[in-house]
């Protein structure tokens, strides 16, 4: 027992080796690593357990239809299966970048009182974790005010806050303000910014709301019809049942 649990942990170190060591790819350790990191990474995998995650969950749908013998299901639940995992990271991510994107205008709000009134951009930054309620956002603008706090260089900082994030609205902020250290102009580029930032979240805002109005309408369509459906129903089959009583008669 003991020599196959250890069996099985030096596989993993090989295989977790082998991963480290390629560093092109598509299987490269930071490759995967740097694609986990971008989407939040919720599910907290590895390297490692996200390639076992693609290669075993198709595995498992396939041979539980296999035994089924629906061939054709285990062969398209095997293709599906492949991609879940990625499905899983991408729209939890975009679950994310919905509110980050609101959020992230109450930060530029932030900044720009804080600068107008005579505050670094660099201290300010310090604080835009304490406006920010979504807790992958929350958690990487502390990290960023920790690492600002601790090294004081902002750029580097700044680098690996955007790291976390696969959106341009954060490579703006990022950018913005870097550019703002350079040229000093920090509250133009925050208000610019900032202005063109919740122009498209309203948009954005909007369109979600018709997306509601649609589904609304849709549902209270398909309601009307199921209705009538059953009316219709009833109503033929009285009408079936009066007049096979008088045929009958």
């Amino acid at each position: 027992m003991k020599g196959d649990m250890q069996e099985e942990k030096n596989s993993y170190k090989r295989f977790n080796n082998y991963l480290r060591k390629n560093e092109e790819g598509y299987f490269s350790y930071k490759r995967i690593e740097k694609y986990l990191k971008k989407l939040g990474n919720p599910l907290e995998l590895t390297p490692f357990g996200y390639i076992i995650g693609k290669l075993l969950i198709p595995v498992i749908l396939f041979i539980a239809f296999l035994i089924s013998n629906d061939y054709i299901l285990a062969v398209i639940s095997a293709a599906f299966g492949y991609f879940i995992l990625d499905s899983i990271l991408r729209t939890k991510d975009k679950q994310d970048m919905k509110v980050i994107k609101l959020e992230l205008g109450d930060v530029y709000d932030l900044l720009n009182i804080q600068t107008s009134a005579g505050v670094f951009i660099g201290n300010a930054l310090t604080e835009c974790y304490l406006v920010a309620s979504n807790k992958r956002f929350k958690m990487k603008l502390a990290e960023l005010s920790a690492e600002i706090n601790m090294t004081k260089n902002i750029e580097k900082a700044l680098d690996n806050f955007q790291s976390n994030f696969n959106s341009s609205e954060i490579d703006n902020f990022v950018i913005t303000i870097k550019q703002s250290l350079i040229t000093g102009q920090t509250e133009e580029a925050l208000e610019d910014i900032s202005d063109s930032l919740k122009e498209r979240n309203l948009i954005a805002i909007q369109e979600d709301t018709k997306k509601v109005n649609s589904t609304a309408n849709i549902i209270q369509l398909l309601m009307y019809m199921g209705i009538m459906t059953i009316i219709l129903y009833i109503t033929g089959a009285e009408l079936i049942k009066s007049w096979t009583g008088i045929f009958i008669k």
